[in-house]
């Protein structure tokens, strides 16, 4: 059986070969190729891909893993239109020599959504974010205009979809209701948390192993909904009491903007930007060098990074939008843009030990529900039952 994969994602390729940002190494597509022997990718090309070092991308193509990837851009309702009809013209040639589509949420899988409807194709969506919080967060005025119609046309689609697959236990569920077949599984897999990682970490802060207190914000700085800026003014604002103190920034985009308004700040000297690293591993060991990781999103689904913080037993403080209440508890999460609050927080919390040790605990047991074979079992009896009824009309039609 076949299956097409609708995602606005951006891949990269580059000679012949075809990387991720992140969100989808070789690994991923195992979740649908259990249960379909070939799959169609209908996503985007990232623009000026040529320029874009590869060498701390994951690979994503792989046997039994066709790309076609749509070039344009985004920017103006021209470019978004030309985008539009050409998404809708590769899902349109195909849909009729595949046996069922996957969409995950964004305007390209609406219009898979309605193909399919259209064609009576069996199709899922799998909800990932929330898109008010996104557009209305994004910082464009033409984004917030857009805001109330995407929304709406999200929450037509997912309470219209036979199959709906959340990352999140219930935010989203409230958010985006679906009358078909529903479960609840993060996107998020990490391995099982080994013991003596949180041992160490417990060493880490009651020893003191340094003087300097090290904050961590891992995510891209391409846009502001990642809400690197509200930690540079939350730090600003606790200098004058915690005067030894860095921010360590991973992931990638261009630093000179950040490094500009830093200057601004009067905190260009404790700000550190650590580029890209690979996925997995190298991640893990940074997140070991981090005291307190800083998460203010302005939008969000589940998000990986906090879960692999919280899994290296490192204390957060984060915003409260998507998911993120079902990982925290209320006292250190703040309201989206609230930087304030964020550095009253970090005043209060990240010079405790007893708050770090407690936090260190707890969330290394709270990252232990998200380990892949726990997951990896859920989301077979999910797909199962969607390549079951797929084969099912295959056989009628």
């Amino acid at each position: 059986m076949n299956l097409l994969f609708v995602f606005s994602h951006q891949f990269i390729e580059k000679e012949g070969k075809v990387y991720s940002p992140g969100q989808f190494p070789r690994s991923a597509w195992n979740r649908y190729l259990n249960h379909f022997d070939k799959i169609d990718v209908v996503a985007r090309s990232k623009p000026d891909s040529n320029c874009v070092s590869v060498s701390t991308l994951s690979r994503s193509d792989r046997r039994g893993v066709d790309f076609h990837l749509i070039k344009g851009r985004r920017g103006s309702i021209v470019d978004r239109f030309k985008l539009y009809w050409k998404t809708k013209k590769y899902i349109k040639s195909m849909i009729h020599r595949i046996d069922a589509v996957v969409a995950r949420n964004s305007s390209m899988a609406w219009q898979a959504a309605k193909i399919s409807q259209k064609s009576d194709t069996p199709w899922a969506i799998e909800v990932v974010g929330d898109t008010w919080d996104a557009l209305w967060n994004h910082g464009s005025i033409a984004a917030k205009l857009y805001a109330p119609f995407a929304d709406l046309r999200k929450k037509y689609w997912v309470r219209r979809a036979p199959f709906a697959l959340y990352v999140t236990e219930h935010a989203l569920q409230e958010r985006y209701p679906c009358d078909g077949r529903t479960a609840g599984i993060s996107n998020v897999m990490i391995p099982m948390p080994r013991d003596e990682v949180l041992k160490r970490r417990l060493s880490r802060i009651k020893e003191g192993e340094s003087d300097k207190i090290r904050f961590g914000f891992l995510g891209s700085i391409e846009n502001e909904s990642k809400g690197l800026e509200f930690a540079f003014r939350a730090l600003s604002a606790v200098r004058p009491e915690i005067r030894d103190c860095e921010l360590r920034v991973l992931g990638p985009g261009e630093v000179a903007p950040w490094i500009s308004l830093a200057k601004s700040l009067g905190i260009e000297d404790c700000i550190e930007f650590d580029g890209v690293r690979p996925a997995g591993e190298p991640v893990l060991e940074w997140l070991d060098e981090i005291d307190v990781y800083l998460h203010p999103r302005l939008q969000d689904g589940l998000p990986r990074s906090l879960i692999e913080a919280m899994s290296r037993g490192c204390p957060a403080l984060s915003s409260s939008v998507g998911g993120i209440p079902e990982l925290l508890p209320d006292f250190v999460m703040h309201a989206p843009g609230d930087w304030e609050t964020l550095a009253q927080q970090i005043v209060m919390f990240s010079t405790d030990d007893g708050w770090l040790v407690e936090n260190a605990r707890r969330n290394f047991e709270k990252a232990k529900g998200y380990n892949k074979e726990k997951l990896r079992k859920e989301r077979e009896v999910f797909w199962g039952k969607f390549a079951k009824l797929a084969r099912e009309r295959r056989t009628v039609n």
